[in-house]
């Protein structure tokens, strides 16, 4: 169960290790605690040392070559973690699931589409690791950051989840970047039936509407949210003051 999480929690690695303690398996509780450490380098965004510590390790598995991607992922190093994924290809080392979500999030996160989108080509042709959802958001959200709306399109229409909220959703973010009205229109039509109560199409769609001053469609994207019974949640804030606090509401 613990190898099946893309990513474990504190909670998990703190239970993993006591158990091999207690067991008296203290190698494999070692090895888990060195993993643990890398992780959270990464997270602390000491990406060198825990580069470092990664190179130190006698043995690597999945695990460690997944998070130390992942790592370079988290802290903005997308050139970093496709030439460590190719370093883990030509040592033999067999990606999984876990493996193509790190490398193509740090493509997403870096602008690398071209190479996020050979790398997903890749995933079943010569890895034999069928694409999920997570993977598919991965490649649609810079085919969108790029403009290449086509290409996202017939993606969409090919992969097994063209009817999953958070493609669409992933979508209409890159149609609000690039001020792209028909297929945001498209888009948010598709999410109001696949999601009706969620509030995130209707206030993308109608900032979409605001920056080129359709104030009409805008009034009439809130108009439907009301008669949808759809509410977007106020910002909230609080301040300290001599006798007390205060909370402070806008957007309501």
């Amino acid at each position: 169960m613990f190898d099946s999480m893309s990513f474990p929690s504190v909670c998990s690695w703190n239970a993993m290790l006591s158990s091999y303690f207690q067991s008296g398996n203290h190698k494999e509780a070692v090895k888990l605690f060195r993993e643990d450490a890398l992780i959270w380098k990464c997270k602390c965004g000491n990406i060198e040392e825990a580069h470092m510590s990664f190179n130190a390790m006698a043995i690597k598995n999945t695990v460690t070559w997944n998070e130390m991607i992942h790592g370079y992922a988290q802290n903005g190093c997308g050139d970093e973690a496709v030439s460590l994924y190719k370093e883990m290809i030509a040592l033999s080392e067999k990606p999984d699931s876990i493996t193509f979500v790190a490398v193509l999030t740090a493509c997403s996160h870096s602008g690398l589409t071209d190479v996020g989108i050979e790398i997903f080509k890749s995933m079943e042709q010569e890895h034999g690791v069928e694409p999920v959802l997570d993977h598919y958001t991965c490649i649609i959200n810079p085919l969108g950051r790029a403009g290449l709306f086509e290409e996202a399109e017939v993606l969409i229409d090919r992969m097994p989840y063209k009817d999953d909220s958070v493609i669409w959703e992933v979508l209409l973010s890159s149609c609000r970047l690039h001020v792209n009205v028909t297929l945001a229109k498209r888009a948010a039509d598709k999410l109001f039936r696949l999601a009706p109560h969620d509030v995130t199409p209707y206030v993308l769609l109608g900032n979409i509407y605001s920056s080129l001053e359709r104030w009409d469609d805008a009034r009439a994207i809130r108009d439907l949210m009301r008669e949808k019974q759809v509410m977007k949640d106020p910002g909230c804030s609080w301040i300290e003051y001599q006798s007390g606090d205060a909370n402070l509401y806008g957007g309501r």
